[in-house]
């Protein structure tokens, strides 16, 4: 009830927020002279974190079919849930379907085979930030191609294998104020600090057919 007098400490944004109590996180976290932070006994914390994340589990899974965002809920729980093995099935179809529709994925293609069209093999490595898709935005944003073609000479046809791989994390980053996105950031990179969610690896891979131009 009492405002905090130490403020700034944890270089972040709770730190300079003298109305949190411990890092916004008691089920983990004590502080009982107000001046030190320290974790929990370890079995209580980890029933604490188990909660947070079947409540964080069940609530992501909710937005995400409201919103119509089923990748982002997907790749969320999985990070809280099951981070060591790949994304399933369904969500891999999904993300694909989505990153082949995109118009910043058509582009990067386009740009790619205008570069090599005069080359009866390619290949072209980049990154690339999906924005159009809410979808795509809050579950990857950020991400790694690779592009990889071969021109059949007696068809005139390019087909590419196409890979799009990252690390699922959060971190600092320039957001619009107050907005979902930054919320959304803030959220996990929370969660991530708190070892409530693991970052993990993936990938997916399509393939594409173009008429040489």
């Amino acid at each position: 009830m009492n405002a905090d007098g130490i403020i700034g400490t944890s270089e972040s944004h709770l730190g300079y927020n003298l109305y949190t109590y411990c890092e916004n996180n008691p089920i983990i976290y004590k502080d009982i002279e107000g001046n030190f932070l320290g974790a929990i006994g370890t079995a209580i914390a980890n029933v604490g974190k188990k909660i947070i994340q079947a409540v964080t589990t069940v609530a992501s899974s909710a937005i995400g079919m409201v919103l119509n965002m089923p990748v982002s809920a997907s790749m969320l729980n999985k990070s809280m849930n099951n981070p060591n093995n790949k994304i399933n099935s369904i969500t891999e179809k999904k993300l694909i379907t989505k990153v082949k529709k995109s118009s910043e994925m058509k582009n990067e293609i386009n740009s790619c085979v205008s570069k090599n069209k005069n080359n009866k093999t390619f290949t072209c490595m980049g990154n690339i930030e999906f924005n159009n898709d809410l979808d795509l935005k809050y579950s990857v944003h950020g991400a790694n191609y690779i592009i990889q073609g071969a021109t059949n000479e007696n068809t005139n046809i390019i087909d590419m294998q196409i890979k799009v791989y990252d690390i699922y994390d959060f971190g600092e980053g320039e957001y619009p104020p107050h907005s979902l996105t930054e919320a959304a950031n803030f959220f996990g990179t929370t969660y991530e600090n708190n070892k409530l969610l693991t970052p993990y690896y993936w990938d997916i891979n399509y393939e594409v057919t173009v008429f040489k131009p």
